[in-house]
């Protein structure tokens, strides 16, 4: 019989067909049982088959159980008490929705996790798309993957608060949380502008734990209504209206100023008005002053004001001196890319305690904005501290001179300056621009800090800076090389005196850079005696002088820190009155 007949016989034996060798490779050992044999000699080629699949189920579904039962018997069941296991899965942090691969570890994790109410609350921390019925390849019916999960962590976090931050507010995603509005303590949510509507009527449901509210809009320009999401804003109730969103617990408040009226109750602590630049702000039906004072005044106890960009109010609309709004209570205001008329007009109408911090920043300016030139607080200040450092800007790919600026305005409020200037060599000076916005004879006390790896400010720009604080008597200098600041310090002014004639009070703050070695160091000790001398020679002696370095141990092994210490303080002492020297051999951040 030709080699292969035997396989196309019905009546052959499957054992003699496996038998023989194929040309893919060598012959087939097959390690079965003596029954097995036994039985697939007996069987024809297409029963066998059938009794393989039916074998090869079976020992399937013993495997499975097999695995079962040792995963039963891990120590981690058999040492951990369930009340322990569910402690565990409560304090995990899934990093997405669908996250579930812990249910399919074995049987008793899976029922342990659906009764950890703690998981399914970490489950809806993040960030949620509500599928728009408008966005092409998203299912959005009760049968999809991220319906069934999304509800059933909805439904297995009950009793516990909940914390939702979502993409768009749907007619599906109204639907879907509604049944869950009481439950929810923090709500996040990006607008497209139909979706206002939706989000309010959630809102008006009564949530008595909602503590946090933060409301923005979908990045974009959004104009058109056959856009998805697109179209207009929808009038919403105002907050003296009996449908606005009442929310009595409410504590912190983040929301475009277009929507802010619709809101009322609650004991807000925290207020953010306004939102980054959108067409939507810009075009909208913005709040008056007296709109905003309104609501303002409902919430005495506010720690924290912050007004954007787009929180200006209308200026076409009717303004009525109804008296200034009193928050004794408020720690910090800030005012961030807004106009100083704004600043002016909303800070004239507030009463606030003497400890308040006011704060200022703009980040989109070539040079520091005229508005601070128009503050009279930052001109009345009797302290002021600055910072230069350097910043990547993440939008534009460039570097940033970034200005902190803080000043004490005697008893009255504290103001913090925070400008980020673009540096750009050869067409704006930072430090110019810092000199003539904080110039002011009012400054007694002036501090500058340059990081290390921030930017020089040489001789010329540092004479610029001291020359526009006449009135120092306290000067603290933090930054890598001091040398800039001592050859200023001998400088003369145009009336031919020293410039700070009245500086009685000297820090000098020096981090030693990798280059530095003995000879720099000593060269500019003898360059801080000389000056001392020079402005004592000139009837500008110093009547406190304090010098302080860090990273000492760059001089190198035979570098005697302590003696050194001794021999400035006796050196220095002839020129001041008190000398505090510092030398560390370690450098701190």
């Amino acid at each position: 019989m030709p080699n292969g007949s035997m396989s196309h016989s019905p009546r052959a034996s499957l054992m003699d067909v496996d038998a023989q060798p194929t040309p893919a490779g060598p012959e087939v050992v097959l390690n079965l049982t003596t029954e097995d044999r036994t039985i697939l000699q007996a069987l024809p080629l297409a029963e066998g088959q059938q009794w393989m699949l039916d074998r090869v189920a079976y020992h399937r579904e013993y495997a499975r159980m097999l695995s079962s039962m040792y995963n039963a018997t891990a120590p981690i069941h058999r040492y951990l008490p369930p009340e322990l296991l569910m402690e565990i899965f409560g304090r995990l942090e899934p990093e997405e929705l669908q996250e579930l691969k812990y249910l399919h570890v074995c049987r008793m994790w899976r029922e342990l996790i659906l009764r950890t109410a703690e998981f399914w609350v970490g489950m809806l921390r993040n960030p949620i798309r509500f599928p728009n019925g408008n966005t092409p390849g998203v299912q959005t019916d009760s049968e999809s993957a991220w319906y069934q999960c999304f509800k059933l962590s909805l439904e297995r976090s009950a009793p516990r608060d909940i914390f939702l931050t979502s993409q768009g507010f749907s007619e599906f995603a109204y639907t879907t949380v509604s049944l869950h509005a009481q439950r929810i303590a923090s709500l996040s949510v990006e607008l497209y502008p139909l979706d206002a509507s939706r989000l309010f009527g959630l809102l008006r449901l009564g949530m008595p734990r909602l503590r946090t509210l933060v409301v923005s809009h979908l990045p974009g320009e959004l104009a058109s209504m056959d856009e998805p999401g697109g179209g207009t804003l929808p009038l919403l109730p105002q907050s003296r209206s009996s449908e606005a969103a009442n929310l009595p617990s409410l504590h912190v408040l983040s929301i475009p100023s277009v929507l802010l009226t619709s809101i009322s109750g609650g004991n807000l602590r925290s207020l953010t008005v306004g939102c980054a630049a959108c067409k939507l702000c810009s075009e909208a039906r913005r709040p008056s002053v007296d709109d905003l004072l309104t609501f303002l005044r409902r919430y005495p106890s506010l720690t924290s004001l912050r007004f954007l960009k787009t929180s200006e109010p209308d200026s076409n609309r009717r303004l009525t001196e109804s008296g200034p709004v009193t928050l004794m209570q408020l720690h910090e205001l800030t005012f961030e890319d807004t106009s100083s008329s704004w600043a002016s007009d909303i800070m004239r109408r507030l009463t606030l305690p003497s400890d308040t911090i006011v704060k200022f920043r703009n980040r989109n300016k070539p040079l520091i904005p005229e508005k601070f030139r128009d503050l009279p607080a930052v001109h009345a200040s009797d302290r002021l501290a600055l910072e230069f450092r350097k910043e990547e800007d993440v939008h534009h790919g460039a570097s940033l001179a970034v200005c902190e600026a803080d000043a004490s305005v005697g008893d009255i409020s504290f103001v913090n300056v925070q400008v980020a200037v673009r540096e750009s060599p050869g067409r704006h000076d930072t430090v110019g621009s810092v000199a003539s916005t904080f110039a002011s004879p009012s400054v007694r006390h002036l501090r500058v800090w340059i990081p290390t790896s921030s930017f020089r400010i040489d001789r010329t720009r540092t004479i610029q800076l001291l020359a526009s604080f006449p009135s120092i008597t306290r000067l603290t200098w933090k930054r890598q090389v001091p040398n800039d600041l001592f050859q200023a310090l001998t400088s003369l002014t145009s009336a031919g005196g020293p410039i700070c004639a009245g500086l009685e009070h000297l820090v000098v703050h020096w981090r030693l850079g990798s280059r530095t070695d003995e000879t720099i160091f000593r060269g500019t000790c003898t360059l801080i005696l000389s000056t001392l001398a020079h402005r004592a020679s000139l009837g500008s002696r110093v009547r406190r002088f304090v010098f302080k370095c860090e990273g000492m141990k760059r001089m190198g092994p035979r570098f005697d820190a302590e003696r050194e210490k001794d021999r400035l303080v006796q050196t220095f002492s002839t020129l001041a009155d008190e000398v505090v020297v510092g030398l560390k051999l370690d450098t701190t951040d």
